[in-house]
């Protein structure tokens, strides 16, 4: 049996290998990662270190974090080499290369609308094999609806990918995909609950730090934390929403009023930021690889959970799914984001949203 375990972020191969690591050891697993994210090399690594390993293969696809963002919807990006529309035709091909002929049984992956995946689906099933969408968070609980592509550019896309492919506005609703694995299938998007979904088992997930995988993986990033601190991780927006919605304050003001607790902050910027907006003059304020996944971070201290405070990232809703008492602060309301069906999930598992600056203060102070 073959078994293909599709990554396009660090998380992803965090819950791809807790998955694995619990199916039949008979199964031939590979893992296939898509170079989506900076220092790619440095989790597959870690992921090879791990004495639990549970793929037979390990297969590095080329990925669209280096390029240039060209709009993917030009047609005339067929003509550029390096443009997003071409990278993801090259990373299909390489697929279709190894796997076009092949025998596969089962699809698992964590973003069932890039055409990687969709490809491997399509495969799959012509062999009447199963195919898995594997909760990527937020996006499995928010209520984000992608645009529709207008006629012209779904018959480019179907006559330059494959027939196969289609733009899909929510995840998890690609037409050969089978089955939803979700942290909380109880709090899963309405558009998804006529498939058939399964619990991510939670202990093989917080598994994956007592069997070492966690440490192997910041020793590849060169990152000691010191988990018997007092801590916080401010999970930081991109500066282009930063400067949007002139927010700067409102972090800066965030950092000043936890200092005064001598906690220690952790400052985790987005994955693509270039502008580290928060000056880290002061003790005690330290930024985190941007690479680094969240999740890895939150799994590595579970034993003395930190602050955690964000906007709408996933790592919010991970944090409660590891343990009730992590105590999770979202801007949701202060920022003006709009996700109902996220902030009924946030309200349901205890995450605390404020809605002004001053509300803020107070559940900093009692914290």
């Amino acid at each position: 049996m073959r078994e293909l375990y599709v990554s396009f972020t660090p998380y992803h191969i965090l819950l791809n290998s807790s998955i694995a690591s619990r199916r039949s050891l008979t199964a031939d697993k590979e893992m296939i990662i898509i170079e989506d994210f900076s220092d790619a090399e440095k989790m597959l690594n870690g992921l090879k270190g791990w004495k639990d390993n549970p793929f037979k293969e390990h297969i590095m696809i080329k990925g669209i974090f280096s390029v240039d963002e060209i709009p993917e919807k030009s047609i005339f990006n067929v003509f550029r080499s390096d443009s997003v529309v071409n990278v993801l035709k090259e990373g299909i091909d390489s697929l279709d290369d190894r796997y076009g002929d092949a025998q596969i049984d089962k699809v698992f992956t964590c973003n069932d609308g890039r055409p990687h995946s969709q490809f491997l689906e399509y495969k799959c099933k012509k062999k009447r094999g199963h195919n898995i969408y594997v909760e990527d968070g937020s996006s499995v609980y928010n209520d984000f609806v992608g645009p529709i592509l207008p006629l012209y550019e779904s018959i480019f896309y179907n006559l330059y990918y494959g027939r196969w492919y289609e733009k899909t506005r929510v995840l998890g609703n690609y037409r050969y995909t089978d089955e939803i694995r979700a942290f909380r299938p109880d709090l899963v998007r309405p558009e998804l609950r006529d498939k058939k979904i399964e619990t991510i088992d939670m202990e093989g997930f917080t598994d994956l730090k007592k069997t070492g995988l966690t440490e192997k993986i910041l020793d590849e990033f060169s990152v000691k934390l010191q988990t018997d601190y007092d801590n916080m991780i401010l999970f930081l927006p991109h500066s282009e929403l930063i400067r949007k919605r002139n927010l700067l304050p409102l972090y800066q003001k965030i950092v000043s009023k936890v200092r005064e607790d001598d906690k220690k902050i952790l400052l985790k910027y987005h994955p693509r930021e270039k502008d580290h907006y928060l000056s880290e003059q002061s003790d005690g304020i330290f930024s985190l690889p941007q690479s680094l996944p969240s999740e890895l971070l939150l799994l590595h201290m579970i034993e003395k959970p930190p602050l955690i405070i964000g906007d709408i990232s996933t790592c919010l809703l991970t944090s409660k799914f590891l343990r009730e008492d992590f105590k999770v602060i979202s801007l949701i309301n202060i920022i003006g984001m709009e996700s109902e069906n996220l902030k009924r999930a946030f309200k349901k598992i205890g995450v605390l949203m404020p809605n002004t600056h001053s509300e803020l203060e107070v559940i900093l102070k009692e914290i």
